[in-house]
């Protein structure tokens, strides 16, 4: 497990502690207070247990079933394929947007999802070093995160990596995404067309010892 690891179960452990000497040696109002603590305690601590156990059981069906194809791609030996091979919903625009940056009056976002649609990065890490992929779907801009860190060999040695171990042996590579810019708007595009983007597909190389292994 990553650092964060054990002092999380520590945190965890230390604060079922106290609530138990609470439910058990307090009042009769100091117990009612425990009960109502314990609520977001447990559920924080069953959603952090599944982030430790499995990192799968977190995902949404989306990340899941695209998590599967870029498996099955690797299986297949391709090095590159469509964007829209993996993503299981329907969509005609991708644009690349960073969590902390602000996009309400980007003229070419506007342009993709319109005026009235607002462009929530609420799901994205602002930390991150690497911009999220924001589809224009039928129902409106969906952020997905595509968790590429996952198929290095550095997340497959966690315990919550093991099913990506067992998928691909222990053997890590980088997945990426990849755009055609446009010659005369190169510098200033960040959004794409289904044709415009692929998934790329490479063997880590032995002199990375780390991407990004976060959820």
């Amino acid at each position: 497990m990553e650092l964060w690891a054990p002092v999380l179960l520590t945190v965890f452990g230390v604060s079922a502690f106290i609530l138990g000497l609470m439910a058990w040696w307090g009042g009769r109002w100091v117990r009612v207070l425990a009960c109502i603590l314990l609520l977001p305690w447990l559920y924080y601590g069953q959603w952090y247990g599944r982030v430790l156990w499995d990192i799968r059981l977190i995902d949404d069906a989306h990340s899941l079933a695209m998590q599967d194809s870029i498996l099955a791609a690797i299986h297949r030996g391709e090095e590159r394929l469509p964007l829209a091979a993996v993503t299981p919903f329907a969509w005609h625009a991708v644009c690349e947007v960073w969590a902390g940056q602000d996009y309400r009056d980007h003229a070419e976002l506007q342009k993709v999802f319109g005026p009235h649609h607002p462009v929530s990065l609420a799901a994205a890490d602002p930390w991150a070093d690497h911009p999220y992929p924001l589809f224009a779907t039928p129902q409106g801009p969906y952020l997905l995160q595509p968790f590429f860190g996952r198929f290095t060999e550095g997340f497959q040695n966690l315990w919550r990596g093991r099913t990506y171990r067992q998928a691909l042996g222990g053997k890590g590579y980088v997945v990426e995404l990849e755009f055609a810019a446009k010659p005369e708007d190169s510098s200033a595009q960040v959004c794409f067309t289904a044709e415009e983007a692929w998934v790329r597909i490479y063997p880590e190389p032995h002199w990375v010892q780390e991407i990004n292994t976060k959820f």
